[in-house]
């Protein structure tokens, strides 16, 4: 997997700072602990003279097992005594060394000259991170949606739009709340601004406060990235992440430019996400007609036969808040 300069940059300076507080943490601990314990000042000075005695035991030459032996128990000995002075403190530390977040790597990233698996994690939260950055300031909620918006005068099918739009609403309040890698993909299929990117920014919401990987991109921006990437115009991985994220949701499908690339593309993302038992959230404003003429049978045989369909109704919702807005102006 290849990441961006600026993503692996950003991940060695994480590293750097948890090794920074690490060492901070640890001489702070230090200069409480022989404030009150002054015995540890002779513990530290008793350790550095076994490293001393032996140094001049292995200078000395001859057998120097005994000697060495001696040295290692009085040397434990030591070590003991501050842990236990420590413990008695109520400290968890056993001596003044710092403690990295990684035990493999110590925090440098690198372990037995590889990559360490916390810093492929770093890069691959980052980019992630960086993949939905501006989208929105404040995260969506459901408790923000406000079903007023929706006519509460029943059909020809006995349901209000109301009442059609509670029911998609639980049903997507739910899976969010119980999101985990076994959840059927999502199908938001309705008119424009009916909610559906705001259901969407939810469920995404909710699952990367879950401890998730959340991947959110409208459509016509998701294939701008994959294509400058793919033709080398920038770097990046967002490909990769895109079928490998925990979820992946995708916003508005069918607003993109309409081209070979982006439905060759938009096939290799839901069909691995399908082979790997990855959950997918798609909202459209296309009818079944309009994704079957944009897409063709093999897309969107997949979609309708794997995606479970949630059918949006109403009036446009930021059009009825404008005219709120004038009203109450007036």
């Amino acid at each position: 997997m290849s990441y961006s300069r600026a993503v692996f940059e950003e991940a060695m300076q994480k590293l750097e700072s948890r090794r920074e507080k690490a060492l901070a943490e640890a001489h702070a601990l230090r200069q409480r602990m022989v404030l009150q314990y002054p015995r540890l000042l002779e513990i530290e000075q008793a350790l550095a003279d076994t490293g001393m005695k032996l140094s001049k035991a292995i200078l000395a030459g001859g057998d120097i097992r005994e000697t060495v032996r001696s040295i290692q128990t009085e040397n434990e000995a030591l070590q003991q005594e501050m842990a236990g002075i420590l413990q008695k403190a109520g400290e968890t530390a056993v001596n003044f060394e710092p403690k990295p977040v990684c035990a493999l790597c110590h925090d440098t990233g690198y372990h037995h000259g590889k990559t360490c698996s916390c810093l492929i994690q770093l890069m691959k939260e980052l980019s992630s991170r960086q993949i939905c950055k501006g989208l929105t300031d404040t995260p969506a909620r459901f408790e923000d949606l406000d079903l007023s918006f929706y006519d509460d005068t029943p059909t020809g099918h006995g349901l209000s739009p109301r009442e059609r739009m509670r029911r998609v609403f639980d049903f997507c309040r739910q899976y969010a709340e119980n999101f985990d890698l076994t959840v059927p993909s999502l199908l938001l299929r309705g008119p424009t601004g009916t909610g559906k990117t705001h259901l969407s920014l939810a469920i995404a919401s909710a699952a990367a406060e879950a401890g998730y990987q959340v991947m959110y991109q409208p459509a016509g921006r998701l294939f701008s990235m994959l294509e400058k990437e793919h033709f080398g115009r920038e770097s990046g991985n967002t490909e990769e992440l895109a079928m490998t994220c925990d979820l992946l949701v995708l916003d508005d499908l069918g607003t993109e430019f309409e081209t070979s690339f982006c439905t060759a593309s938009l096939y290799s993302i839901i069909n691995t996400r399908l082979l790997d038992r990855l959950p997918t959230v798609i909202s459209t404003n296309l009818t079944q007609e309009g994704l079957q003429d944009r897409y063709g049978d093999q897309i969107v045989s997949r979609i309708t036969g794997a995606f479970e369909p949630l059918l949006f109704v109403g009036k446009d919702i930021r059009q009825q808040k404008r005219e709120r807005q004038m009203t109450e102006h007036r």
